[in-house]
């Protein structure tokens, strides 16, 4: 669908290392980017990802890194307060 799936989010959270072809995850992937996105329909490209990504010495780094920042831009709470924040704007 184009949007952020909750269940990406999720893994992160869980200290997954994730891998997606949807480019609306850039901001949440910060500068390992490039790194874990790859073109919508490419199984080659998929697998080099995979390789790379198993391959990373600093993967315990990468996926802390994440997790945290997805707790900032996703955390239910944080996102309460966006979603209440709108709503009062929208009620002036």
């Amino acid at each position: 669908t184009g949007g952020i799936d909750k269940a990406v989010l999720e893994s992160v959270a869980a200290k997954l290392p994730v891998l997606v072809s949807n480019q609306a995850f850039r901001e949440y992937l910060g500068p390992y980017a490039d790194d874990l996105i790859f073109p919508l329909g490419d199984h080659r490209a998929l697998a080099d990802k995979i390789k790379q990504l198993m391959s990373r010495a600093d993967l315990p780094v990468v996926v802390d890194e994440l997790r945290e920042t997805v707790k900032k831009k996703a955390d239910l709470p944080i996102f309460m307060d966006l979603v209440a924040g709108v709503i009062k704007s929208l009620s002036r």
